[in-house]
């Protein structure tokens, strides 16, 4: 059945993905379509969280270093921009400044983005009500370092038994296929 599937759809199943590929690296290459495919990376089950983490982690502990070292907040959220991989969290950042220059407090910037979690904007609450930012962003670097540890590993852990579910289906396709006609020969003895 599977074979019969591919044999009659194989060309079909090939140039879609084929199309895919290319439909996605086409895509890339302008501003609105690299916006458009990162905000769909960032929903993806297991990877847009994954994604999201990461780059809260590269800008709390960029922002902390920039912000340690004596540079304005919009300096900071400017130079912290530049590490951050996401088109669409690089211009919430971009969002974030404009807030920052209008006069409201970085926390409600972060926050309006939309795309970091509650725990960094309560952090960085926390650091501007205290006097302490660079050192409270330090917390969320180490914080979800360790969250991100965590989910690589439960994604490994996902792809692993799905990787040998696939392997053990070709191993049992492929004896159908070699031993399906030896049986039927010795049927017909």
């Amino acid at each position: 059945v599977f074979s019969g599937f591919l044999t009659s759809n194989g060309i079909v199943i090939l140039l879609t993905v084929v199309f895919t590929i290319v439909l996605y690296k086409l895509l890339r290459l302008t501003d609105s379509g690299l916006l458009f495919t990162d905000k769909i990376k960032l929903k993806l089950p297991f990877f847009g969280p994954l994604i999201t983490k990461l780059d809260a982690s590269r800008f709390s502990h960029f922002f902390s270093v920039t912000f340690n070292s004596g540079m304005s907040v919009i300096d900071c959220l400017k130079a912290s921009r530049s590490i951050i991989s996401n088109k669409a969290i690089k211009n919430s950042i971009n969002e974030a400044i404009i807030n920052v220059e209008d006069g409201n407090k970085l926390a409600r910037a972060i926050e309006k983005t939309g795309y970091f979690p509650s725990l960094v904007v309560s952090i960085i609450t926390i650091g501007e009500e205290s006097g302490e930012l660079g050192n409270s962003l330090l917390n969320v670097r180490f914080f979800y370092d360790r969250e991100i540890n965590d989910s690589i590993e439960k994604v490994i852990g996902m792809i692993q038994p799905t990787l040998t579910l696939i392997m053990g289906g070709m191993v049992a396709w492929i004896a159908i296929g070699v031993f399906g006609p030896v049986y039927n020969s010795f049927s017909k003895l």
